[in-house]
């Protein structure tokens, strides 16, 4: 139980603020100065570059002024501020807080991805050219899903590096709600041999430990088999055939063998598995395998970082993606026409001190 509100004035915008609510691992709980209360989930830290390719194109509200840095490290007034302002301007899906207390938003959201994760984020605040993005959609809801994870462990991932990849799935298998009723989760681990780390299990506390448990082998790196084997002994014999289906895929490197049609079998099973590929490299032929394993379009569903310290930073996007109703996905390729950018002298950025540079 929470026993006490922190009342923080913020300009024209007064934000009741609830660091350590309840609910998943990527969210915190705010109360706007319309009175409600609002979940906002952390997606994580992103690049920014100068117009015309800003990813979050519209500056909305500028808290940099009204910092109270008496409160440092604390910044949730300052994400509690932009939370409130982007509801008053109807940015209702993500919103970016970028150079300690810049509020970005954009008409097409899917765009705050457009280049790729950055590390210069603090407190849950972007600092020079990084946002660090929040999404306003509140907590998924509990969702009837059996989520497995593809997780590879050969030969290439030590010891630590794996650990990244269980880090990442624990957090990732906590944000939903386990239970009888809704979310089941499995695991199935690869090199050149897929092997059971455990089946559909639905105790977060079991869940955890299991994870924890994965071995580490080594071997080959052969996804399309591990595809095969994981529609073969975990979706087809699932006790539950009418619940949503997820895989998320974790690997760092190309597949030795083919994935092509291995991915269709599983995204088509049944009603649809959706796909969600996770990478850890470079390349652009491992980025595009990463496509052709995930469902479409890629931009939801491939998640690209080139260092293993990045992966756990992803599982908010990731999140964010599987609570989406898939109707409401947008189309491969799409976006929404430029909008008017109301501050755009603001291209020039503004110091710590205040003054242009």
């Amino acid at each position: 139980m929470i026993s006490k509100l922190i009342l923080i004035a913020l300009g024209p915008v007064l934000a009741f603020v609830l660091p350590f609510a309840h609910g998943g691992p990527n969210d915190i709980e705010v109360q706007l100065d319309d009175g409600t209360k609002q979940i906002l989930k952390k997606i994580g830290c992103y690049k920014d570059k100068p117009f015309p390719n800003r990813a979050l194109r519209d500056l909305y509200h500028n808290h940099r002024w009204d910092i109270d840095w008496s409160q440092w490290p604390d910044m949730t007034h300052v994400i509690s501020a932009c939370a409130s302002w982007a509801k008053r301007k109807n940015y209702n899906d993500k919103f970016g807080v970028q150079f300690y207390g810049e509020c970005w938003a954009d008409a097409d959201s899917s765009r705050f991805n457009d280049h790729g994760l950055a590390t210069n984020c603090i407190n849950g605040v972007g600092e020079h050219w990084s946002n660090f993005v929040y999404s306003m959609k509140g907590v998924c809801p509990p969702l009837k899903m059996n989520l497995v994870f593809l997780i590879d462990n050969s030969g290439s991932i030590n010891d630590t590096e794996f650990d990244n990849f269980k880090e990442f799935a624990k957090k990732l298998a906590e944000s939903f709600t386990i239970s009888a009723t809704y979310t089941h989760v499995a695991a199935v681990y690869f090199n050149t041999l897929a092997n059971f780390g455990f089946n559909l299990k639905y105790d977060i506390n079991v869940i955890k430990t299991a994870i924890d448990n994965l071995p580490n082998i080594g071997g080959g790196t052969h996804i399309g088999k591990a595809l095969t084997y994981t529609l073969d002994n975990v979706f087809k014999v699932a006790p539950r055939q009418n619940v949503k289906n997820v895989l998320v895929v974790l690997t760092d490197g190309k597949s030795h063998d083919s994935v092509t049609l291995p991915a269709a079998a599983v995204r088509n099973y049944g009603p649809g598995v959706e796909v969600f590929a996770v990478g850890v490299g470079a390349g652009d032929s491992f980025v595009a395998q990463l496509n052709v394993i995930a469902s479409d379009p890629d931009e939801d569903h491939v998640f690209h970082v080139e260092h293993f310290s990045q992966i756990e930073s992803t599982t908010g996007a990731v999140e964010d993606e599987i609570c989406k109703d898939t109707v409401h996905r947008t189309q491969e390729g799409h976006r929404t026409p430029d909008i008017e950018h109301r501050t755009k002298y603001f291209e020039h950025r503004i110091s710590d001190t205040g003054q242009r540079t």
